[in-house]
């Protein structure tokens, strides 16, 4: 969240040219200066005419080209890698090449991040729950552009004494199981960057372009996997982590 800031004349055409309204039409403030500055996209404070505060995620111009580009070149090393490494057939580099590929082109159509933040926001809102997910404003959304509820809280760095850490620690583990065992649906980008803890010690969830589903077979399996490893039963592990892997060839067991 620290890269080099886009020119403002992009952050502008970017805006514009999604939301179709001038800057001034759109916001009644809206800060030039970014609060985070990433690979793919940078977001600005802002406010609207209705008095809300929110954040503005906008993609940077041109990104999706750069990306393009980057995936054909990889695409030949994947092809070169498989052609001269006699090992590679376990790693099959092209098949990681295309999930790469699906991964990031979804992550750039912010239309698409835009209802994952509504999924999520709607099961941040079980009472249970101890992670909470920014509110998505429909209406300055669109493919490159996503704005949202403004949310403030701490860094993981920036965590000092006055922080309950044990209670943050175990928030931080509650949300992944709550996501993962009983949605099906978590977030699958959770860097620092991505996150930050808010006063009463729960994690904030940002930045839903990267997500994973589970399906309830196999949020089954894998309770009995964590069952398995924490009974130390190596056999019925192994076993497990065989059936929910794709693998291409006979793998030993043992």
């Amino acid at each position: 969240d620290d890269c080099p800031e886009m020119p403002e004349a992009d952050v502008t055409r970017v805006l514009e040219d999604t939301l179709h309204e001038p800057i001034g039409k759109l916001f009644k403030e809206f800060n030039r200066i970014p609060i985070a500055s990433a690979s793919i996209a940078q977001v600005h404070r802002a406010v609207l005419h209705s008095g809300e505060e929110v954040a503005v995620k906008v993609q940077r111009l041109n990104i999706r080209e750069v990306i393009l580009n980057d995936l054909d070149i990889l695409r030949l090393l994947a092809r070169l890698a498989e052609a001269i490494i006699a090992e590679s057939g376990l790693l099959t580099p092209r098949s990681l090449v295309e999930e790469l590929e699906v991964a990031l082109l979804q992550e750039l159509d912010f239309s698409h991040e835009a209802e994952m933040l509504r999924r999520f926001y709607a099961n941040a809102q079980k009472s249970s729950r101890t992670y909470v997910v920014p509110k998505v404003f429909e209406a300055f959304c669109g493919r490159s552009v996503l704005t949202m509820e403004f949310m403030r809280g701490a860094r993981l760095h920036e965590l000092g004494v006055s922080h309950d850490k044990k209670a943050i620690a175990a928030n931080i583990v509650k949300a992944a199981f709550e996501q993962i065992f009983v949605d099906g649906l978590f977030h699958a980008d959770p860097h620092p960057g991505n996150s930050f803890i808010l006063p009463d010690n729960r994690l904030a969830l940002i930045d839903f372009g990267c997500v994973g589903h589970i399906s309830h077979s196999m949020r089954e399996t894998l309770v009995v996997l964590v069952v398995a490893i924490g009974i130390k039963d190596a056999e019925t592990a192994a076993r497990l982590l065989y059936r929910v892997g794709v693998t291409e060839e006979r793998v030993s067991l043992r």
